[in-house]
């Protein structure tokens, strides 16, 4: 019965192991790099190091990427979140390819026999969280050996994982020898632990300097201000600019949208509240109907203050076995029942009603879409929008290496299209799509990298100037006060005499926040230098200045760091690796000759009009 159910398994199996084995695509060019390939039909997509990375090998492993983004989805992906994995993709490829080149370098490879061990003791992860491998919610090793121990195991699937492990194994020899040199010291670990369980207790004075001291206090001169200008050149630098037309035609839901969606919930209470369907089987049966794009769940027992505002007002308020009426929260209407109480506790059924685009409104985004693109390429993206009513928002300034458009939020891909060589000024581009809405674009000029010259940024340097003679002011009037503290009974009493109002804090550690005090700040670090008792001069507070005084503190137990000593040690030295590495990967990239020949492939095989 067992083998049974695993042989029914096995295309999953397949199919899983097909996604987890993806690397192998990405280092499946090493082994064929070296064959002649016809260029036309297999092109340069990117060099690293005087490796080719050919069109084909990219293209699979895009796909597979693409293929898992959109199965991790519950919509389409937009075209930003296409072009996000895109460019991931094509980082973990140059990785990968960097690894290898690594691998090869050192000369560090793995044999038959390790493979064969890692594949008895080791399972790849795709196969240990499989279902057919699991007993209980966990992994079954009898059911893992008795899967591959049967005659007739697929011969695709052992080759494949056969593959992983020759791809992971060296990388894993990699990593070991990479970060073989980093170690945590009992100082470090001492300190870390202190840092999260050493614990004080202040109280405070916390000025705001661009608040307590007027303008008129300080003044900042004509030749301050070119002075700063001539020295910190390097932050005026203007990255390259591209200023476009856009439009951005919304997809969120309109108010006929909403209403729609509260007619849903209501038929569906009205189902329940009318006897033809108990809560229980309403949510049975929407659980498993993945069509209609309800939820419904069985929440358990919940507390108040679990669930969102509205819903946990409303869900706490009702009676065992009633019905809420439908419940606006966030994009979504919401019915709960309650199925049982007990004290401060419900056991509550849970109905979520999304609101969405209806089929009629998707439509008319489409056809307001196909009819400005129409126009847009005729008259230009501005006379277009004027035609059709639409608001167009004229004159927004993108940078190169941004992410983001004005009032459009995270648009890469279009930015991408803005500095594209072949994208001159009256350019209209295409739709892109986030979760905005859809924009479409039309290029008005671009510049180069430029100093901003000083008439542009003169405002921001006063300013600047302006806060710095300001913190200088203050501080000096609360040293002095801190001075009278400490000759004269404490902070409370010379705090007083200013006019400045005394805030105790709660009990904290070097690690928190603290209102007033700011993370990580010198007047958190004085909290815990400081003896007790006494107060600081004026110390940097996240923005602030502050006063400081101990009340009191509670060292780290010894004893108790003893005990979580090694599981601590293991997590630092985990965490402390994982940097390692990255930043050896990173330094790799730093040092490597990429070239990206993506976009220029896409230019030469685009037809010419």
């Amino acid at each position: 019965m067992v083998m049974s159910k695993m042989r029914e398994n096995m295309k999953s199996i397949m199919l899983i192991l097909t996604i987890a084995f993806v690397a192998w695509l990405v280092l499946d060019w090493v082994q064929s790099r070296n064959q002649s390939t016809q260029a036309g039909a297999n092109p340069i997509v990117g060099v690293v190091n005087g490796q080719d990375i050919r069109y084909v090998q990219w293209s699979r492993y895009l796909q597979s990427e693409l293929d898992q983004a959109r199965q991790g989805a519950s919509q389409p992906l937009t075209d930003e979140e296409t072009y996000r994995v895109t460019e991931q993709a094509w980082n973990q490829m140059v990785n990968q390819v960097l690894i290898q080149q690594e691998l090869e370098r050192l000369g560090i490879g793995v044999s038959n026999a390790e493979i064969k061990q890692a594949f008895r003791t080791s399972p790849p992860p795709a196969l240990r969280n499989h279902p057919a491998f699991q007993t209980d919610g966990h992994f079954d090793y009898q059911k893992y050996q008795a899967f591959f121990a049967r005659p007739g195991v697929d011969v695709n699937l052992l080759q494949q994982i056969e593959e992983y492990y020759r791809t992971v194994l060296p990388q894993s020899k990699l990593v070991q020898l990479v970060s073989q040199e980093v170690d945590v010291s009992d100082a470090d670990l001492w300190a870390a632990y202190r840092d999260q369980n050493e614990t004080a207790r202040v109280k405070y004075v916390s000025l705001d300097p661009s608040t307590v001291v007027p303008d008129s206090a300080v003044i900042v001169s004509d030749q301050e201000i070119q002075q700063y200008y001539d020295a910190h050149r390097a932050e005026f630098e203007r990255p390259a600019a591209a200023t476009v037309d856009v439009v951005t035609l919304s997809q969120l839901p309109s108010a006929q949208d909403t209403a729609t969606a509260r007619r849903t919930a209501d038929s569906l209470r009205n189902l329940v509240e009318g006897g033809k369907e108990t809560f229980s089987d309403l949510v049975k049966k929407l659980s498993s109907d993945s069509a209609s794009g309800l939820k419904a769940s069985n929440l358990g027992w919940i507390h108040r203050g679990d669930l969102v505002s509205a819903v946990d007002s409303v869900a706490f308020s009702l009676r065992g076995g009633a019905v809420s009426p439908p419940i606006l929260a966030g994009s979504s209407f919401h019915l709960v029942h309650v199925d049982a109480r007990r004290g401060d506790s419900l056991s509550l059924d849970h109905v979520l009603v999304p609101i969405q685009l209806s089929t009629e409104h998707q439509d008319r985004i489409f056809d307001d879409m196909d009819q400005l693109e129409s126009l847009a390429l005729d008259a230009g993206l501005v006379p277009a929008a004027d035609s059709m009513g639409v608001e167009v928002r004229k004159g927004v300034e993108v940078t190169r290496g941004s992410q983001f458009v004005p009032g459009a939020g995270a648009l890469g891909v279009a930015v991408e299209w803005a500095f594209d060589a072949e994208t001159t000024p009256g350019t209209v581009s295409q739709f892109y799509q986030n979760g905005l809405g859809y924009h479409i674009l039309q290029l008005e000029s671009r510049s180069d990298s430029s100093m901003a010259p000083l008439a542009a940024v003169r405002g921001q340097i006063r300013a600047r100037l302006l806060e710095g003679k300001k913190v200088d002011v203050l501080r000096q009037r609360m040293d002095r006060v801190g001075q009278e503290a400490r000759a004269n009974g404490g902070l409370e009493k010379a705090a007083a005499a200013h006019g400045w109002r005394v805030q105790e804090s709660p009990t904290f550690s070097r690690q928190d926040f603290v209102q007033g005090l700011g993370r990580a700040t010198q007047a958190v670090g004085a909290a815990f230098g400081l003896p007790v008792g006494s107060v600081s001069d004026a110390l940097d507070a996240g923005g602030r200045l502050a006063l400081v005084q101990v009340e009191d503190r509670t060292p780290a137990d010894r004893k108790q760091f003893l005990q979580v000593e090694g599981q601590l040690r293991a997590q630092m030295l985990t965490q402390q690796r994982q940097t390692y590495v990255q930043q050896w990967l990173q330094a790799l990239r730093d040092h490597a000759d990429i070239q990206d020949l993506r976009q220029q492939l896409a230019v030469a095989r685009s037809p010419s009009t």
